[in-house]
């Protein structure tokens, strides 16, 4: 897409690219947390816990907050920022 053509998106479509766009990102920062994941396995022996760690690699960059989670550290933040 060109930049000229942003001009021309409406909120709906805007959204939808925004949305696409993040799961493209996930999908393929969960492909190298994979890979990541068994070069390390090749390094660290049988003791090695593959799914413990894949998973903590994937959550660690993009983290899994509901929603009033996310809203009740936003509130603490402004809170805190605004001396309330």
């Amino acid at each position: 897409m060109l930049p000229e053509q942003f001009d021309r998106l409406s909120m709906k479509e805007f959204y939808q690219l925004l949305d696409g766009y993040e799961v493209r990102t996930k999908e393929r920062d969960s492909k190298q947390a994979y890979f990541t994941t068994w070069l390390l396995m090749a390094q660290c022996g049988k003791d090695f816990d593959f799914v413990r760690v894949y998973k903590g690699m994937v959550e660690t960059i993009h983290p899994t907050q509901t929603p009033d989670e996310q809203l009740k550290q936003d509130q603490a933040e402004l809170k805190k920022t605004f001396n309330l």
